[in-house]
């Protein structure tokens, strides 16, 4: 509960700016925004260190996981804009495994009983240029850096703990649209991506978001919506890979100025 009290007083204060009476508008109003939502993440996939693939569900239990995100947007001019972004996604497990499992130089036995422990940070930086806008929707070029960093600890009593970590980061391009569905109603749409080789590592990355806008207020909304990311690493020369997806609903709470 006490975890929960910071995020109760943060959406009272926005909800608290969106019942505010509007300012004077000008044609930058309310351009700018601050969010903060609730992502409920599932996830599949694999991470290998050592010589064999480990399945994060089937192998190490992990389920749908709720967290919460952060993340600003801003008019840097009539064509121009910047979002940033943060996400921490954290989870854990313990289960039974049928099979042995190598991982980082070592063997976990069948039917060892294992703690697992996955964490998958983002901070992303976006810039977007409007290709083509009209009174109630756009269409938008973006691209910037998505910095992500995944990190997999596996440990039990009689093997002890290990861990393994890939941090990259990653230019991504891509497009993101909106269009009037109503008075105060509004779909969007965002998708993007890269492949790239850096550092050691090759990695690629898929993300996209789409789903409902709702204006509460003067200056206050909601979005819900659906979110995918998807990323693939390798380590060069090393029997090191993670293929990894997330993808659930979410629910933000905005406030525009």
């Amino acid at each position: 509960m006490k975890k929960l009290i910071p995020v109760i007083l943060v959406c009272a204060i926005i909800l608290a700016f969106a019942a505010m009476p509007a300012v004077a508008a000008d044609d930058n109003a309310k351009g700018n925004e601050i969010f903060i939502g609730v992502w409920s993440a599932d996830l599949q996939g694999s991470v290998k260190s050592g010589t064999t693939s480990i399945n994060v569900k089937d192998d190490l239990g992990f389920s749908t996981k709720s967290t919460l995100y952060a993340g600003a947007k801003f008019d840097l001019s009539k064509k121009w804009n910047l979002s940033l972004g943060y996400y921490d996604l954290s989870y854990s497990a313990s289960s039974r495994i049928n099979k042995a499992i190598n991982f980082e130089g070592k063997t976990y036995p069948a039917n060892d009983v294992i703690d697992g422990e996955q964490k998958f940070s983002v901070l992303e930086g976006m810039l977007g240029y409007k290709l083509m806008q009209t009174d109630d929707s756009f269409l938008s070029l973006i691209f910037g850096i998505k910095s992500m960093s995944v990190k997999t600890k596996l440990s039990s009593a009689s093997q002890g703990a290990t861990e393994y970590s890939i941090t990259a980061p990653v230019p991504e391009i891509g497009f993101a649209g909106q269009t009037a569905m109503g008075d105060k109603v509004d779909f969007y749409g965002e998708i993007r991506g890269m492949s790239v080789h850096t550092g050691g590592v090759t990695g690629s990355t898929l993300d996209y978001d789409f789903g409902l806008k709702f204006d509460v207020g003067n200056n206050g909304g909601l979005k819900f919506g659906y979110k995918y990311s998807k990323l693939n690493a390798k380590k060069d020369d090393q029997n090191q890979e993670g293929d990894l997806s997330y993808f659930g609903p979410h629910l933000d709470l905005m406030f525009r100025f």
